[in-house]
C-alpha cells in the first residue's frame, strides 16, 4: 500500500510526455482538433494507478490530474493510451510461480508482502478481517489529503468456497475490488512561458474530484492448472476545475476497461502472453472554458488475442478507424500509415 498512496501523500506531480503526435483528428464539438487534447490520453486519471487495469501506467501514471496549462506532448503512432497496456497484457519473463520481476505490477501492494498473481491480487494484510456474510476480506479504509481508498478480496477455492486467507494449493479464484474517491486541492507554482509570448500562468489553486474503481478476477491458480484467466472491470472519472492565462476552465477525463477471458497459459519456459481474450479500453476527455462551447474527444483501443505472438489493436479517435497489431512480449505497435 506504500506505493500506492504515494500520489498522496507526495501531492501532485508532473505527468511525463510521451513521443510525437499521432494526428489521427477529427474536430470536437468546440470546432478544436483532436491534437488540442490529445496530451490528455497520455496519462490516465488521478489515483488510476491503485486499482487494477489493463493500463500500464509509468513513474507518474494517476499521480496527477491532467490540466491544460502544460505543454505535454500527444501519442506516438507505436503508442497506446493511458501508459500503454500493463504487463499481465502484454506478456514477459515471469519469476517464479508468484512474486516479481518484469511481470508484477510496479505498483502493486508491495507493503502487504503478498503481491500473487499476477500483480498485487489480493494483497491483504493482518488489518483485514474475513467477513463470513460476503465471504470476502475487508480492509480498513485509507484516507490521504481527502482521498480515500476502500479494498477488499475474495479467495476461492476450485468449487468457489469463500477462504478466509490464502493457500498456495486450493486458491483457485481471487477477486479484488479497488475504489479511490475524494477531492484534492492543490496550489500551483508559475510555470514557464512555454509558447513565448511573455505569459505564464500565475499562483493558483486546482481541485480535483476523483471515482475510480475495479473489480478483477484472475481464476486458475490451485496448483497444476494449467493457464490463468483474468476478467474484469474498471472505470474512473476525474473532474478538474483551474485556470490559467486565458481564465477558468474544467477538465473532465473519464476513462475505463473491460478484460474478457484473457487466458496466459503457465508455460515451461519464461514467456508468458496472453492467447485468447479480448481488452477493450476507452476514454474521453472534455475541456470547457469560461465562456466557451466544450471541446471533446474520444479514443478507444480493442486488443484482441488469437494465440499468435502477434495481438490485434483497432483504435477508434473521435469516429476514425484504424487497425494495428502488436507484437508479444512488449513488441511496438506497428499501426497504417495516415
Amino acid at each position: 500500500m506504500i506505493h500506492n498512496v504515494r500520489w498522496l501523500l507526495a501531492g501532485a506531480v508532473a505527468l511525463g510526455a510521451a513521443g510525437c503526435s499521432d494526428r489521427l483528428t477529427d474536430a470536437g464539438p468546440g470546432g478544436a482538433r483532436f491534437a488540442d487534447l490529445s496530451a490528455a490520453f497520455v496519462s490516465v486519471p488521478l489515483g488510476y494507478d491503485v486499482v487494477l487495469s489493463s493500463y500500464g501506467g509509468g513513474p507518474d501514471a494517476g499521480l496527477a490530474p491532467w490540466t491544460p496549462v502544460r505543454g505535454e506532448a500527444s501519442l506516438d503512432r507505436g503508442s497506446m493510451m493511458g501508459g500503454g497496456l500493463g504487463s499481465l497484457f502484454l506478456g514477459g519473463t515471469f519469476v517464479g510461480g508468484f512474486g516479481r520481476g518484469p511481470f508484477h505490477h510496479g505498483f502493486g501492494f508491495d507493503g502487504f508482502g503478498l503481491g500473487h498473481w499476477p500483480f498485487g491480487d489480493g494483497a491483504v494484510d493482518s488489518s483485514c478481517t474475513f467477513d463470513a456474510g460476503s465471504g470476502r476480506l475487508v480492509c480498513p479504509a485509507v484516507t490521504r489529503n481527502g482521498v480515500t481508498i476502500e479494498r477488499s478480496v475474495a479467495f476461492l477455492d476450485a468449487a468457489g468456497k469463500p477462504q478466509q486467507a490464502y493457500d498456495t494449493v486450493t486458491t483457485n479464484t481471487i477477486d479484488t475490488r479497488l475504489t479511490v474517491s475524494g477531492t484534492l486541492i492543490r496550489s500551483r507554482r508559475p510555470h514557464r512561458d512555454h509558447d513565448g509570448d511573455g505569459a505564464v500562468a500565475g499562483n493558483d489553486t486546482v481541485r480535483t474530484t476523483v471515482q475510480d474503481a475495479s473489480d478483477r478476477t484472475v481464476s486458475g491458480l490451485a496448483k497444476g492448472s494449467a493457464q490463468r484467466t483474468v476478467n474484469g472491470t474498471s472505470a474512473g472519472k476525474e473532474t478538474t476545475t483551474g485556470s490559467d492565462t486565458t481564465g477558468t476552465f474544467t477538465v473532465v477525463r473519464v476513462v475505463g476497461d473491460t478484460v474478457k477471458n484473457v487466458v496466459v497459459p503457465v508455460a515451461s519456459d519464461s514467456i508468458r502472453y496472453p492467447v485468447s481474450g479480448s481488452v477493450t479500453r476507452s476514454m474521453q476527455v472534455t475541456l470547457t472554458r469560461a465562456g466557451q462551447a466544450p471541446t471533446a474527444s474520444t479514443r478507444r483501443e480493442v486488443v484482441t488475442y488469437n494465440g499468435t505472438n502477434t495481438a490485434t489493436v483497432v483504435i477508434t479517435v473521435n469516429g476514425t478507424t484504424k487497425t494495428c497489431t502488436l507484437p508479444l512480449p512488449r513488441g511496438r505497435l506497428n499501426c497504417p500509415s495516415p
